[in-house]
Order: structure tokens, then sequence, then C-alpha cells
């Protein structure tokens, strides 16, 4: 296995390509709902693996430590963006999960009609093909880095011109990933923009904050039982963080290391969602 401290000519001395330690593999699906997406591959030679689905926002599909599950995978499966259907509650049929999903970008949470416009469940970002993917390994001070980057573009002609850049960084042979999001209005009016990040264990991260009158997940009243767990149920019904249709404020926080964190609390069959990714520590 790759050690983190090896530089590029020790890495040579040893291998005769990169790709046998650590890397990315540009790829199409071909099977299926999945058919035709592309999709890139990342191994970062420490027992980090994962897949980012270019043509659903950079969103990870999956992700596994040293061959165990850490993500969580829907019934609905792997989709391509040419399935997805907008009205109402949709998007449920083209919901992966995986181990990120991106909500947004102007509207979260259930389907609504707000000034005669429709918006569909958790918004659209989440099945917009990314432009300008760069996929790669780099090197900074003689360490390699795996790095993915790209736009996601949520326009229309007459309306809203909002723009995610996103970048993930895998340090090759390090148990972390780090996650930078921007969003970015291009349209010459000002829009309400409303970014949900859901099943992630991140370095960055969104969150909002506590007393802004939205319904955060701290503020949540099955929050505050972390440490149970529970079996499956047949009819549960389940909460979310940020149910209320009231403006909130997002701040940033930067944070050193997360070891646990609670995920959506869905406790219906078939829908148990990890809430404890210790093995990454």
């Amino acid at each position: 296995m790759f050690k983190s401290d090896m530089t590029k000519r020790d890495i040579l001395r040893y291998t005769g390509d990169f790709s046998q330690l650590f890397g990315v593999r540009d790829i199409i699906l071909n099977n299926g709902s999945a058919k035709g997406m592309r999709a890139l591959e990342i191994n970062n030679g420490a027992g980090l693996s994962l897949t980012v689905l270019a043509d659903r926002a950079l969103d990870i599909a999956s992700l596994a430590w040293r061959g165990d599950n850490l993500s969580y995978t829907s019934r609905a499966g792997l989709v391509a963006p040419q399935y997805y259907q907008a009205e109402g509650s949709n998007f449920l049929r083209s919901f992966t999960a995986g181990f990120l999903t991106t909500c947004g970008l102007r509207n979260v949470g259930p389907a609504c009609e707000d000034q005669g416009e429709s918006f569909g469940l958790h918004g659209r970002i989440a099945h917009v093909p990314a432009e300008d993917v760069r996929a790669g390994v780099v090197w900074h001070d003689d360490r390699p880095f795996i790095e993915i980057a790209g736009q996601v573009r949520e326009a229309r002609l007459f309306g809203e011109h909002l723009v995610l850049s996103r970048k993930i960084t895998i340090p090759c042979g390090e148990n972390r990933l780090m996650i930078d999001d921007t969003v970015e209005n291009l349209a010459f009016q000002v829009k309400r923009c409303n970014c949900f990040i859901t099943s992630i264990w991140v370095i960055r991260c969104w969150m909002s904050l506590p007393n802004s009158g939205c319904l955060s997940a701290r503020r949540c009243p099955v929050m505050r039982q972390l440490n149970l767990a529970w079996l499956p149920a047949v009819g549960f019904s389940h909460r979310l963080p940020g149910l209320r249709n009231r403006p909130f404020t997002m701040i940033w926080l930067s944070l050193v290391r997360i070891k646990r964190l609670p995920h959506w609390s869905i406790r219906r069959s078939t829908s148990v969602w990890p809430s404890d990714l210790t093995k990454l520590s």
C-alpha cells in the first residue's frame, strides 16, 4: 500500500506507472438507467476509493474505506440525468443518495409553488452534468493529490443563472478528502439560493445558523438521540432539517476533522442510513 511520506522519485523506483498505486479512471456506465452516464473512479492508494458522477453535479455515488462501504444506495440505483423528472416528488425516482447528493440551487425540501413558479423536490442541480471537468493527479511539495473539479450550471433564458464550482481533493496515502463549493450568481437579478448537502463526511461543509429561523439539524428533537440505533420500521415518517419555508442565514465552517456525522434520520424499512464513520479514524 502506498505510504504518504514517499516522494515522486521513491514511487518511480518501485513502479512502472503511478496508476499502480493511485489515480483516476474516467468511465462511461453502460447498464440500465445509468447507461451513458460519465463517472470517475478514484483510488488514493491508502484504501479510500470513491465514484464521482461527472454527469450528476460531481456528486459522490459511493465511497469505501479498505473495502468497507460508507455510503447508501437507494433502490433507484444509479440513474443518468436524462431520466430526471422535475415534477412533484419524482426526484426520488432518480435519487441515488450515495455518499454526497447536492440539493438546490434555488430550492430544497418538498415540492411547492412560489410566485406562480413550480419547484420540484430538492431542486434540479443534482441532475445537471458538470462542465469543464478536470480529473487527475497533481503534485504539491512532492506529494500527490487527486483533484476533481468542474462547474455545474443552473440557468434559463430570462431567469436564474447560478453556477456551482466544485473541487474535490483527495490526498494520496491518507484517509481524508476535502470538498470546496462556491455558488456564484451570474444573473442580473438577486436570486434566493438554497443549497443543502445530504449524507456527507467532509472537512468543510455548509451549516445553517441555529438561531436563524431554520429548523436546523441541531434543533431537531431526534438529533438529541445520536447515541441510539433504531431497527427499520414500516411506515416511519422521517424528519428533514430545514423543512420550514423560511429564509435562513448560511455560514462557512472549516473543521479540522469530523469523525461522526449524523445523517438524515430515516428509520423506515430498507432506508437505514449509516451514521457512524469511525472507520475513517
